[in-house]
């Protein structure tokens, strides 16, 4: 019976509105607070306070000149008259007041109480609890580099927010990754010299250039202008080829070595005489030269120097000609689009 009563007496007051609460009784008078709203503001709390006086009968009571206490700090309106023997006023109170200790007192004295307390809910009094701070936003992954393969994701587990790190110094960008061909334009002059033979000359290239897991193979066309002072007669030569490469070098590295082959068509004018009729005499061949070679990377391209050495292949004529097999050297400049 006792665990019984004990639940309806639970459920009774969890059931009466919050807001609603019966004042002190004294003899026959007493005093009823009726539902109202709080209104709160960063440093005070506001609302309506409306109240019904009645006997202990429950009849309306009448009040010619009520007066209406309140505890230091609360401001308090004129009380107002209102309809069904109701009384209304405003409150306004700062926060810190966690007690308003409202009464009152009704005209005269006497044995009927002139003194009445008007008690309210504790959450009409009491500020609501300030809201939690926003949880700091969780930190980004960094993003993976474009040479490396990223680790496989894993699920994320829930895990509290932690206090943000001081920020690391930024990290410098990366190279950008090297294309997989790229193109080149090169000039450079030429020095031939064997036994009796001296030239000097100039010439052109341009080719592509085919990135492999370590080093590069290149393939380019070449075309040089010769000039021999030796031997007598001084021949001329238009020397047109192909040149094939291995660069033995990573993209990164700033000088780079390679070797190549060079395969060379060559068309030789030397002047003749007939008599006293000067002629030019007209002779071709194939040659093929080795080469090895080193590049010193200069802005978009790098500085570049071969040296090498080529040996007749086939000539149209029984006769030696000595100035297609000679030790050359190269120096210049070549442009790369990578």
């Amino acid at each position: 019976m006792a665990v019984a009563a004990l639940a309806e007496a639970l459920a009774t007051a969890h059931a009466a509105p919050p807001v609603a609460q019966v004042g002190s009784e004294r003899g026959a008078a007493r005093a009823q607070v009726l539902p109202g709203v709080t209104r709160w503001t960063a440093t005070h709390g506001e609302r309506e306070l409306r109240f019904r006086l009645t006997d202990g009968e429950g009849v309306p009571m009448a009040g010619a000149e009520l007066q209406l206490g309140a505890a230091p700090g609360v401001a308090v309106a004129p009380l107002q008259a209102g309809p069904a023997d109701e009384y209304s006023t405003r409150l306004r109170w700062p926060v810190a007041v966690t007690e308003l200790a409202l009464t009152v007192r009704l005209p005269g004295g006497g044995p009927q109480s002139p003194e009445l307390v008007l008690a309210l809910a504790p959450t009409d009094i009491e500020p609501p609890p300030a809201p939690l701070p926003a949880p700091p936003p969780a930190a980004l992954p960094p993003a993976p580099r474009a040479d490396r393969p990223s680790a496989p994701s894993t699920p994320s587990t829930p895990s509290t927010p932690s206090t943000p790190s001081a920020p690391s110094a930024p990290s410098a960008p990366s190279a950008p990754t090297p294309r997989r061909v790229s193109f080149e334009l090169g000039l450079a002059g030429t020095a031939l010299v064997n036994q009796g033979v001296y030239g000097f000359g100039g010439g052109a290239e341009v080719g592509a250039r085919f990135r492999l897991p370590f080093g590069a193979l290149g393939a380019s066309l070449r075309l040089t202008l010769e000039q021999h002072i030796q031997p007598e007669p001084a021949p001329f030569l238009i020397n047109l080829g192909v040149a094939l490469t291995y660069m033995l070098a990573r993209p990164r590295w700033r000088v780079s070595p390679y070797i190549g082959l060079w395969t060379q068509a060559l068309l030789q004018r030397t002047p003749d005489a007939l008599g006293a009729i000067p002629l030019q005499r007209n002779e071709g061949g194939l040659v093929l030269g080795g080469l090895g070679g080193a590049q010193l990377r200069l802005w978009r391209g790098g500085l570049f120097t071969e040296l090498g050495y080529r040996g007749t292949l086939y000539r149209q004529t029984l006769a030696v000609v000595p100035a297609w097999s000679t030790v050359f050297l190269l120096l210049g400049y070549r442009l790369n689009t990578n």
